[in-house]
C-alpha cells in the first residue's frame, strides 16, 4: 500500500485491529509551525511520528516526554503545553500560567520551593523561594508516593510522581515535606491532610487514574472470552493524554485564537490556529473513499516556539486489505498554509 503525501507534513499509514477484531486503516497526519509574529507558520523541519509514548525516566517513576500518535480514535481534542513557567516581574517567588484555546481556558499557580515548617507541632508552610523559571512537569504538580510504612505503602493514583502526598498511615514527618509548585488557583493546599486534584499541563500516562478509569476490565472473564481484544466496556475516552480541563469537546475547525500568558521570558505568546484542512483518500480496489480527517490534537512548546497539530482519519477495511492499493493525503480545496 503506497503512502502519497501532497503535504509539507509527516504522514503514515497503518493497518490495526479494532476493539472487536476488525481490521481498520489509520492515517496520521502531524504538521510543525513555527511561532513567528503572533501567527503560525509551516516549519522548515517537520517532526516525525512518534511511535510509542516516552518517558522521563522510568514509566513507574516518571510522567511522560512524549506520547505516540498512534491513537487509533480520539473523541474530543487534547490541548497540551510544554515548557517552563517564568516567574512574574512583581514577584519573584509565584506567579500564573494561563493557556486559552478558543472556548478552553485554564490556570496554573507556580510557586518556588517551599516545604512544610513545624513549629510546636503545628505545621505551617514555608515562604516560597525565589526561582527564575520552573518547568511545568507532574514531577511538580501534587502527588507522589509514601512507603514510609512498610505494611501500608500508598501512592497518589491520579499523579504517583508529584510531591506532597502523605498516607495516613505516614511514619514520615511533615517538617520538611515538600509541596508541589504547581497548584490548580482555586485549590491550594492548605493542611497536611488535603489532598487535592494534580495540576499541570502535561499528557497524562495510561495507568494513572484519570485514563486508567477509561481502560475497561482485565478479570478473568476477559481472559476467557476477549484476550488479545479489549474488553468490551473499554471507553476510547482512554486515549485522550490531556487533563479534562484541557480538551476542546469537538475538533478544531482552524482560526481558534491561542494566548499563552506566564510560560516565555517574554510574558504572553498569543496566535491563532492555521485553518489548514486534510484530506484523505484511500483507493480501496476500484473505488475511492474519503474518510473524514480530524484534528484531534493541539501542542504548544513554549520554549522553542513550536506549535504542533495532530489529523487522523480511520477506516473500517475489515477483510479487504490486500484491495488497499494506495492512500492520499492532500491539503483541502481552498486550503493554504503560510
Amino acid at each position: 500500500m503506497d503512502l502519497y503525501n501532497l503535504t509539507p507534513f509527516t504522514a503514515g499509514r497503518f493497518v490495526f485491529l479494532d476493539g472487536s477484531g476488525r481490521e481498520s486503516l489509520l492515517v496520521v497526519v502531524k504538521a510543525t509551525f513555527a511561532l513567528q509574529n503572533g501567527r503560525a507558520v509551516v516549519a522548515e523541519s517537520q517532526a516525525p511520528l512518534t511511535l510509542a509514548d516516552e518517558y522521563r525516566g522510568e514509566p513507574a517513576r516518571s510522567s511522560l516526554l512524549s506520547v505516540s500518535d498512534l491513537a487509533p480514535f480520539k473523541p474530543a481534542t487534547d490541548v497540551l503545553l510544554e515548557g517552563f513557567a517564568y516567574a512574574g516581574r512583581r514577584s519573584r517567588t509565584e506567579g500564573l500560567v494561563g493557556l486559552r484555546v478558543g472556548a478552553m481556558t485554564k490556570g496554573v499557580q507556580v510557586f518556588g520551593e517551599r516545604v512544610w515548617e513545624s513549629l510546636a507541632g503545628i505545621p505551617s508552610i514555608s515562604a516560597p523561594r525565589p526561582f527564575e523559571r520552573m518547568e511545568l512537569t507532574w514531577e511538580r504538580a501534587f502527588g507522589g508516593t509514601d512507603d514510609s510504612h512498610p505494611d501500608h505503602p500508598e501512592r497518589c493514583e491520579a499523579n504517583p510522581v508529584g510531591r506532597g502526598f502523605r498516607s495516613v498511615r505516614s511514619r514520615r514527618g511533615v517538617h520538611g515535606l515538600p509541596l508541589p509548585n504547581l497548584e490548580a488557583p482555586r485549590e491550594l493546599v492548605r493542611s497536611t491532610r488535603e489532598r487535592p486534584p494534580p495540576c499541570s499541563f502535561g499528557p497524562l500516562p495510561p495507568h494513572w487514574t484519570p485514563r486508567a478509569r477509561h481502560a475497561g476490565t482485565y478479570d478473568d472473564a476477559w481472559r476467557r472470552e476477549r484476550l488479545p481484544l479489549l474488553p468490551e466496556d473499554f471507553d476510547e475516552r482512554h486515549h485522550l493524554v490531556a487533563p479534562a480541563d484541557q480538551r476542546l469537546s469537538g475538533y478544531v475547525q482552524g482560526g481558534e485564537p491561542v494566548k499563552v500568558v506566564g510560560a516565555t521570558p517574554e510574558g504572553a505568546l498569543a496566535f491563532p490556529l492555521p485553518s489548514s484542512r486534510l484530506e484523505v483518500i484511500i483507493k480501496l480496489g476500484a473505488a475511492r473513499e474519503t474518510p473524514p480527517c480530524l484534528c484531534d490534537t493541539v501542542h504548544i512548546d513554549c520554549e522553542r516556539k513550536l506549535l504542533t497539530l495532530v489529523w487522523r482519519a480511520r477506516w473500517g477495511v475489515h477483510g479487504r486489505v490486500p484491495s488497499l492499493h494506495w492512500v492520499k493525503v492532500q491539503l483541502a480545496r481552498g486550503t493554504h498554509v503560510a
